[in-house]
Protein backbone atom coordinates (compact mmCIF):
# COMPACT_ATOMS: atom_id res chain seq x y z
CA UNK A 1 0.00 0.00 0.00
CA UNK A 2 1.26 3.41 -0.62
CA UNK A 3 2.43 5.50 2.07
CA UNK A 4 -0.10 8.58 0.88
CA UNK A 5 -2.97 6.06 1.44
CA UNK A 6 -2.25 5.49 5.00
CA UNK A 7 -4.13 6.80 7.66
CA UNK A 8 -3.19 8.33 11.24
CA UNK A 9 -6.68 7.52 13.38
CA UNK A 10 -8.15 10.62 15.25
CA UNK A 11 -10.94 8.92 16.87
CA UNK A 12 -10.21 7.07 20.36
CA UNK A 13 -10.89 3.36 18.75
CA UNK A 14 -9.22 3.61 16.01
CA UNK A 15 -6.20 4.75 17.90
CA UNK A 16 -6.90 1.52 20.11
CA UNK A 17 -6.91 -0.70 17.31
CA UNK A 18 -3.82 0.93 15.82
CA UNK A 19 -2.28 0.46 19.47
CA UNK A 20 -2.90 -3.02 19.22
CA UNK A 21 -2.31 -3.89 16.02
CA UNK A 22 1.37 -2.90 16.82
CA UNK A 23 1.34 -4.72 20.21
CA UNK A 24 0.59 -7.83 18.71
CA UNK A 25 3.21 -7.62 16.07
CA UNK A 26 5.67 -6.66 18.69
CA UNK A 27 4.93 -9.70 20.34
CA UNK A 28 5.11 -11.73 17.50
CA UNK A 29 8.19 -10.61 16.17
CA UNK A 30 9.91 -11.24 19.71
CA UNK A 31 8.49 -14.69 19.86
CA UNK A 32 7.76 -16.05 16.41
CA UNK A 33 10.05 -14.45 14.73
CA UNK A 34 10.00 -11.35 12.22
CA UNK A 35 10.80 -13.81 9.32
CA UNK A 36 7.99 -15.48 10.09
CA UNK A 37 5.41 -13.35 10.79
CA UNK A 38 3.16 -11.86 8.55
CA UNK A 39 0.44 -9.22 8.37
CA UNK A 40 -2.36 -11.72 8.94
CA UNK A 41 -0.47 -13.29 12.06
CA UNK A 42 -0.42 -9.93 13.50
CA UNK A 43 -4.47 -8.74 12.80
CA UNK A 44 -5.37 -12.12 14.03
CA UNK A 45 -3.30 -11.58 17.29
CA UNK A 46 -5.15 -7.85 17.07
CA UNK A 47 -8.33 -9.41 16.47
CA UNK A 48 -8.91 -7.34 12.84
CA UNK A 49 -9.22 -7.54 9.68
CA UNK A 50 -6.09 -7.41 7.55
CA UNK A 51 -7.35 -4.59 5.89
CA UNK A 52 -7.47 -2.80 8.86
CA UNK A 53 -3.80 -3.03 9.79
CA UNK A 54 -3.12 -2.23 5.73
CA UNK A 55 -5.60 1.06 6.67
CA UNK A 56 -2.59 2.19 9.47
CA UNK A 57 0.49 0.22 7.55
CA UNK A 58 1.95 -0.27 4.62
CA UNK A 59 3.69 -3.52 5.74
CA UNK A 60 4.88 -5.26 8.56
CA UNK A 61 8.33 -3.22 8.74
CA UNK A 62 5.79 -0.38 9.32
CA UNK A 63 4.65 -1.42 12.36
CA UNK A 64 8.26 -2.85 13.57
CA UNK A 65 9.38 1.15 13.18
CA UNK A 66 6.33 2.08 15.01
CA UNK A 67 7.12 -0.49 17.97
CA UNK A 68 10.58 0.14 18.66
CA UNK A 69 10.43 3.10 19.84
CA UNK A 70 7.88 2.01 22.59
CA UNK A 71 9.88 -1.04 23.60
CA UNK A 72 12.79 1.26 24.18
CA UNK A 73 11.02 3.44 26.02
CA UNK A 74 9.95 1.12 28.04
CA UNK A 75 13.08 -0.64 28.90
CA UNK A 76 14.14 2.31 29.68
CA UNK A 77 11.64 3.36 32.46
CA UNK A 78 11.44 0.22 33.25
CA UNK A 79 15.43 0.18 34.77
CA UNK A 80 15.18 3.49 36.22
CA UNK A 81 12.13 3.17 37.72
CA UNK A 82 13.75 -0.01 39.75
CA UNK A 83 16.61 2.36 40.21
CA UNK A 84 14.72 5.13 42.19
CA UNK A 85 13.45 2.19 44.20
CA UNK A 86 16.21 0.29 45.12
CA UNK A 87 18.82 3.50 45.28
CA UNK A 88 19.19 5.63 48.23
CA UNK A 89 21.20 8.07 49.52
CA UNK A 90 23.21 6.36 51.30
CA UNK A 91 24.15 3.74 48.41
CA UNK A 92 27.56 4.21 47.04
CA UNK A 93 28.81 3.91 43.40
CA UNK A 94 29.94 0.43 44.27
CA UNK A 95 25.83 -0.18 45.26
CA UNK A 96 24.93 1.66 41.86
CA UNK A 97 27.24 -0.91 40.10
CA UNK A 98 25.93 -4.20 41.86
CA UNK A 99 22.86 -3.18 40.96
CA UNK A 100 22.89 -2.40 37.27
CA UNK A 101 24.60 -5.27 36.50
CA UNK A 102 21.71 -7.61 38.58
CA UNK A 103 18.91 -5.45 37.25
CA UNK A 104 20.41 -6.15 33.29
CA UNK A 105 21.34 -9.44 33.49
CA UNK A 106 17.61 -10.16 34.82
CA UNK A 107 16.68 -8.26 32.24
CA UNK A 108 18.36 -10.28 29.26
CA UNK A 109 17.45 -13.63 31.29
CA UNK A 110 13.62 -12.69 31.37
CA UNK A 111 13.70 -11.62 27.71
CA UNK A 112 16.05 -14.33 26.25
CA UNK A 113 14.18 -15.35 23.64
CA UNK A 114 13.09 -11.43 22.63
CA UNK A 115 16.61 -10.60 22.93
CA UNK A 116 17.74 -13.28 20.80
CA UNK A 117 14.67 -12.29 18.19
CA UNK A 118 16.03 -8.62 18.18
CA UNK A 119 19.01 -9.26 17.49
CA UNK A 120 18.05 -11.18 13.77
CA UNK A 121 15.66 -8.08 13.60
CA UNK A 122 18.73 -5.79 13.08
CA UNK A 123 20.05 -7.71 10.73
CA UNK A 124 16.82 -7.87 8.46
CA UNK A 125 15.46 -4.22 9.28
CA UNK A 126 19.04 -2.14 9.03
CA UNK A 127 16.34 1.18 9.86
CA UNK A 128 15.76 -0.69 13.43
CA UNK A 129 19.89 -0.15 14.64
CA UNK A 130 18.31 3.40 14.96
CA UNK A 131 16.39 2.87 17.84
CA UNK A 132 19.06 0.90 19.33
CA UNK A 133 21.00 3.56 19.30
CA UNK A 134 18.52 5.88 20.53
CA UNK A 135 17.95 3.68 24.06
CA UNK A 136 22.11 3.66 23.97
CA UNK A 137 22.41 7.11 24.08
CA UNK A 138 19.16 7.74 26.39
CA UNK A 139 21.17 5.43 28.84
CA UNK A 140 24.47 6.47 28.65
CA UNK A 141 23.09 10.52 29.06
CA UNK A 142 21.01 9.53 32.31
CA UNK A 143 23.22 7.58 33.92
CA UNK A 144 26.37 9.80 33.48
CA UNK A 145 23.81 12.35 34.96
CA UNK A 146 23.39 10.43 37.86
CA UNK A 147 27.13 10.35 38.89
CA UNK A 148 27.71 13.99 40.74
CA UNK A 149 24.89 12.21 43.03
CA UNK A 150 27.71 9.52 44.11
CA UNK A 151 30.05 12.65 44.52
CA UNK A 152 31.36 11.95 40.98
CA UNK A 153 33.26 14.04 38.82
CA UNK A 154 34.89 13.31 35.60
CA UNK A 155 36.76 14.53 31.96
CA UNK A 156 34.68 12.69 29.66
CA UNK A 157 31.87 11.22 31.61
CA UNK A 158 29.91 10.41 28.43
CA UNK A 159 32.53 8.38 26.86
CA UNK A 160 33.78 6.48 29.71
CA UNK A 161 29.39 5.41 30.48
CA UNK A 162 29.76 4.43 26.71
CA UNK A 163 32.51 2.20 27.45
CA UNK A 164 30.72 1.09 31.07
CA UNK A 165 27.22 0.18 28.99
CA UNK A 166 29.21 -1.97 26.41
CA UNK A 167 31.53 -3.59 28.95
CA UNK A 168 27.68 -4.71 30.85
CA UNK A 169 26.14 -5.40 27.85
CA UNK A 170 28.84 -7.69 26.78
CA UNK A 171 28.91 -9.34 30.33
CA UNK A 172 25.49 -9.66 30.06
CA UNK A 173 25.77 -11.53 26.51
CA UNK A 174 28.49 -14.06 27.91
CA UNK A 175 26.44 -14.99 31.18
CA UNK A 176 22.99 -15.58 29.13
CA UNK A 177 23.71 -16.60 25.74
CA UNK A 178 27.79 -17.55 24.87
CA UNK A 179 28.39 -19.09 28.22
CA UNK A 180 32.02 -20.16 27.32
CA UNK A 181 32.73 -23.08 29.68
CA UNK A 182 36.11 -22.15 30.14
CA UNK A 183 34.55 -18.96 31.84
CA UNK A 184 33.46 -18.37 35.41
CA UNK A 185 30.61 -16.15 35.34
CA UNK A 186 30.85 -15.33 38.89
CA UNK A 187 34.75 -14.30 38.58
CA UNK A 188 34.04 -12.43 35.17
CA UNK A 189 31.15 -10.10 36.76
CA UNK A 190 33.70 -9.41 39.54
CA UNK A 191 36.06 -8.45 37.06
CA UNK A 192 33.53 -6.22 35.21
CA UNK A 193 32.81 -4.44 38.35
CA UNK A 194 36.61 -4.08 39.63
CA UNK A 195 36.96 -2.43 36.09
CA UNK A 196 34.08 -0.23 35.96
CA UNK A 197 35.10 1.46 39.47
CA UNK A 198 38.31 2.20 37.54
CA UNK A 199 36.91 4.02 34.57
CA UNK A 200 34.00 5.97 36.38
CA UNK A 201 36.41 6.92 39.70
Amino acid sequence: MKQSMIKEPQQKRSIEKKEKIIAAGMELFFTKGYHKTNTADIAKAAGVSTGIVYRYFPDKKGILLEGLPLVSAGIEIKIFDAFKEKMTPDSTLSDFLHFAVDELLKFHKDSNTAHEQFELILYAVPEAMDYLYDLEREITMKVASLLPSFGITLDHPFERVHIVYHMIEDLCHEITFHKHKEINPEALKDIVIEQLMVLLQ
